[in-house]
């Protein structure tokens, strides 16, 4: 029991520095890929950028921990079975993300609001409020719902359907539980982008969220695990936190060369 006890405590540790190993690598390389794009006037690619490391940081939050959990075991025991369910996750998840995003830049353009100093000004204030959020210097809820899907999805449509009904909820992610501030400053942003652009965002934020699901099978010993999972993303606290100040910061950034561009 000694021994077991003691591969469980050591393959969890190396696993979190696995992990923290490669979200901080990721976080770091986004981060500089952003400040290239913006230096070449590339902003929404720069969004887009800083939309995947908002997306990522929901890994942590309450779905994420359980659909990941859920999911990535799957590879240890059929490889074709966890290609397949991710798959689906991420493709139905992809679709109501884009949808959601043509309503929201639909509004939007209706209001039309257009790319307007005053907007980007204002969409930068927001930024830096839940940038202010994020490190714990004021303290809100933004609304949300608070809505987890349904497990028995999975015994009443099939493993694969059920999992991709998983993805198309969550992909909605006005939703659904959000734990961290970034799908709020993407939701201000998008909404004066204007169609073609403003959808992206949310579709990027989505594949974010998926991240993990692709990466943890290959990057974790106890992958095969979905509590070993769920503790070792639980006890990452300070690395999805970063997660998320960086892609706040980083769409601060851009719509702050941006404002700085249309004033100049």
């Amino acid at each position: 029991m000694v021994n077991i006890t003691e591969d469980m405590c050591r393959n969890g540790s190396a696993d979190r520095v696995a992990l923290h190993t490669f979200g901080y690598v990721f976080i770091g390389t986004s981060f500089v890929a952003m400040l290239v794009l913006v230096s070449l006037d590339m902003y929404l690619a720069g969004l887009i950028v800083a939309s995947v490391l908002c997306g990522m940081a929901e890994s942590r939050g309450r779905c994420g921990m359980s659909h990941i959990g859920m999911i990535a075991p799957m590879k240890s025991l059929d490889l074709n079975s966890w290609f397949k369910c991710s798959l689906a996750y991420t493709l139905c998840g992809t679709i109501s993300a884009y949808l959601v995003g043509l309503l929201i830049v639909g509004l939007g353009s209706w209001i039309d609001l257009g790319k307007s100093v005053l907007y980007i000004g204002f969409s930068c204030l927001i930024c830096v409020l839940f940038l202010l959020r994020e490190s714990s210097l004021i303290r809100f809820n933004p609304p949300q719902c608070d809505h987890q899907t349904y497990k028995e999805w999975t015994a009443m449509f099939g493993l694969t359907t059920g999992v991709g009904m998983w993805g198309a909820h969550i992909g909605l992610a006005l939703t659904t539980v959000i734990t961290y501030s970034g799908l709020y400053c993407l939701l201000v942003v998008a909404f004066g982008l204007g169609f073609g652009f403003g959808e992206w965002l949310l579709v990027a934020f989505w594949l974010g969220r998926t991240v993990l699901l692709w990466v943890i099978p290959w990057l974790l010993k106890s992958s095969h695990d979905g509590l070993a999972i769920g503790i070792n993303l639980e006890r990452s606290t300070g690395m999805f936190r970063v997660c998320s100040f960086v892609g706040i910061s980083s769409v601060l950034v851009v719509y702050l060369a941006k404002l700085f561009a249309l004033v100049a």
